[in-house]
């Protein structure tokens, strides 16, 4: 006779169920297969296997926003960011399937790294200007806790970037500051929150990491909103 979990005191869960849409490609995608890796302070990595609409090709996908939603019963959880990789994995009876990789817009900063040296500046401010430069997290996008106020840190003496990329340099500043963001949220905004960081001194000074050793990890970013386009950051509270 078959096991009833439910009568055992075990009720099966409801199945979860996978949506996901790319900016500006119109039809159904069919989900096969989800992953999702998330780490506090960084950016998460994506990968969904889909039976793409009809005409779509790895180019037209790739840099495009996308969202990825996964819903049980009244749960939900969103997932928005940009496609960093597109695999072909051939045909099947619901057409053409893609490997499709994405990961918050956040995630953009690593294919850059650069020299500079800032004065009289607070970290947060320096984040601020970093994703400014790079034309991220504008606006509502940008969690209210990472802006200049009564809260921010004092100022550094100097800070300098030799050779990381600006993810690093992002990362290691606002762990320095006990600052933590993740992604996630229904909004598709990237939210970041705070922790108590370690007392400092005025003005500390920001040297470069050592040559052979990664910086220093940091906080954390976003899901996705109404628009798959849209992603945000945020720290937890």
């Amino acid at each position: 006779m078959p096991h009833d979990h439910s009568l055992a005191g075990h009720p099966v869960l409801p199945e979860v169920s996978f949506s996901f849409e790319v900016t500006g490609v119109d039809g159904a995608w069919i989900v096969a297969h989800a992953v999702v890796r998330e780490r506090l302070s960084a950016p998460f990595e994506a990968a969904v296997t889909v039976s793409a609409p009809p005409g779509t090709t790895p180019a037209s996908l790739l840099g495009k926003g996308c969202a990825l939603t996964l819903q049980r019963d009244t749960l939900t959880r969103d997932f928005a960011g940009v496609v960093t990789s597109v695999d072909d994995r051939g045909v099947d009876r619901e057409g053409r399937v893609f490997e499709v990789g994405f990961a918050p817009s956040l995630a953009l900063l690593g294919l850059s790294a650069r020299y500079r040296v800032w004065q009289g500046a607070d970290a947060l401010r320096l984040v601020r200007d970093v994703l400014d430069a790079a034309k991220l997290y504008a606006g509502d996008h940008y969690d209210a806790s990472l802006a200049a106020g009564a809260d921010a840190p004092a100022p550094r003496e100097y800070c300098v970037q030799v050779g990381e990329t600006d993810l690093d340099f992002v990362r290691r500043l606002r762990a320095e500051e006990g600052v933590l963001f993740t992604f996630g949220g229904p909004d598709g905004a990237t939210r970041s929150s705070s922790s108590t960081p370690a007392p400092r001194r005025a003005g500390p000074p920001c040297p470069p990491p050592r040559r052979g050793r990664s910086p220093s990890s940091a906080p954390a970013m976003e899901p996705p909103g109404t628009k798959a386009s849209d992603d945000s950051t945020s720290s937890p509270r």
